[in-house]
């Protein structure tokens, strides 16, 4: 076999290699679970009369892959709610890493493209924070 073939030969497969495993990886990386956001309440701008969309602040998010397909949300926010106060999970860590204060009555969880509020007793389904 000549150089250039060898060459060529080896792109090739190489290319098909590659348009093989583009699945695989593909499959690897992509977010698994539902995204999940975490807003805090600013209570100080809410006393100061600021409009609402100033009062709640996006502190983090993140693909939450222990969620499986059709877990009702008020599991999910209750799973979050312990999370973010006691929780010792990985995201937990990152979440206090950041130095974050707990989830508290008034902050705000995104799942997906659903929104709750925490009220002091349960959660209330609420519009898209701004």
């Amino acid at each position: 076999m000549s150089p250039k073939s060898l060459i060529h030969h080896t792109l090739a497969t190489l290319l098909d290699l590659f348009r093989a495993s583009r699945d695989v990886v593909a499959a690897i990386i992509r977010p698994i679970g539902p995204l999940i956001r975490i807003y805090h309440h600013d209570f100080l701008n809410a006393l100061l009369g600021f409009p609402a969309r100033l009062c709640v602040q996006r502190v983090f998010s993140y693909h939450d892959s222990d969620i499986t397909p059709g877990t009702p949300d008020d599991v999910i926010l209750e799973r979050q709610f312990e999370r973010f106060n006691i929780g010792t999970s990985y995201f937990a860590e990152r979440y206090r890493d950041r130095w974050l204060r707990s989830l508290s009555v008034d902050d705000r969880v995104g799942i997906d493209d659903r929104f709750y509020r925490c009220d002091s007793s349960g959660w209330t389904q609420i519009p898209a924070p701004c």
